[in-house]
């Protein structure tokens, strides 16, 4: 689904999330948007989706939050569901915040109850009668218009929906994660069994499970903006790994061998870092080299090899022409590489490395 999400974007598709006044069921195009249906929400049982969108039908858009419990069967639409949809980004068409929405839910609920109790019995409160003189008495709502974290707002999110639609966290690292890694997810599935790949992703969660042979193995639950996969780590690669580096919701670059089954294609992990310890490494020209040059340049690249890409500046007139080397040759950046080249070609080769900003 989250490849279908990124090829909709990249086809100026924009993926709506889902809204109590614009949401019906199941998806919903319009013009050159597609909005999510309320059904998409976990928690939000069939029940609950027939009574918010029968009622909007009914009675036209819910105004505010308190005019939204208040038309609804509050047995039928239960707190857990009105959570589900404060989360889920559902209700800031009623001009609030999710935040204040949830501090506010215990004492909406029970005056929504209290209004639909007195109305069945046909009692009359002072409520009641000020709002039939035109007063305004919708319960007030307590705290300010603040809003949680993008971190914060983007895990509810994908909790709620299973995928991150109106951001998500490897957005700001997208434009260098293509260099960093060999295959994105999608990629990946599709190459042949026994293939070296780089992946990078988000790690959505982490289990840990010990083996027959009493070793620790982890499976790491990794996506991109392509697709999801999982990561096998044995016990071999994870003594290489630093225990604080494996953690949920961090953003990992992943080197392994493609591993397919008649089930799924997934990855046998060899090591593990995190994106914001990997570098760019960018060599220029500044001037031409011969084929001998140009063959130690290539030399001194498999003698520092490691994981961090490398990219070639070559001079074309006022500008330079960029090439990425392939896999092979990339080098590990906190080496003496940037020493090495200096040595080999003085002035004539110039080393950038530069730290992936996350």
């Amino acid at each position: 689904m989250q490849g279908y999400i990124a090829e909709c974007q990249a086809m100026n598709i924009e993926i709506l999330p889902p809204d109590v006044n614009g949401s019906g069921s199941d998806f919903t195009a319009s013009g050159n948007t597609i909005r999510f249906g309320l059904s998409a929400i976990k928690g939000l049982g069939d029940g609950a989706v027939q009574a918010i969108v029968q009622g909007r039908e009914k009675d036209g858009p819910y105004e505010s939050i308190q005019n939204f419990l208040s038309r609804l069967d509050l047995r039928v639409v239960n707190k857990k569901a009105l959570e589900s949809l404060i989360k889920s980004g559902a209700v800031l068409s009623l001009g609030i915040t999710r935040k204040k929405a949830l501090s506010n839910l215990d004492s909406l609920v029970e005056s929504a109850i209290r209004k639909q109790n007195q109305d069945a019995t046909g009692q009359i409160s002072l409520f009641s009668l000020g709002a039939q003189q035109g007063m305004n008495m919708e319960t007030p709502l307590i705290g300010d218009d603040s809003e949680y974290s993008e971190a914060e707002m983007q895990h509810m999110e994908h909790e709620l929906l299973g995928f991150y639609v109106t951001s998500h966290p490897l957005k700001r690292v997208a434009n260098r994660l293509k260099y960093l890694t060999t295959h994105s997810i999608k990629e990946m599935k599709e190459a042949s069994d026994g293939t070296t790949v780089i992946i990078g992703g988000l790690a959505n969660s982490i289990e840990k499970k010990l083996t027959k042979q009493n070793k620790l193995l982890c499976i790491v639950h990794l996506e991109d903006l392509s697709g999801k996969a999982e990561v096998v780590l044995y016990s071999e690669a994870l003594e290489k790994v630093s225990s604080d580096v494996l953690t949920p919701q961090s953003l990992l670059l992943i080197k392994g061998k493609v591993k397919k089954n008649e089930e799924q294609t997934s990855v046998m992990g060899s090591s593990v870092r995190r994106i914001a310890d990997a570098s760019m490494v960018d060599v220029v020209f500044t001037q031409t080299q011969s084929f001998s040059d140009l063959h130690r340049l290539k030399d001194l690249l498999i003698l520092h090899k490691g994981e961090d890409p490398v990219m070639l500046h070559f001079p074309q007139g006022p500008r330079s022409k960029a090439i990425l080397v392939g896999a092979q040759f990339w080098v590990d950046a906190s080496s003496s590489l940037p020493a090495a080249i200096k040595t080999n070609f003085q002035e004539a080769i110039k080393v950038r490395v530069n730290k992936v900003k996350v």
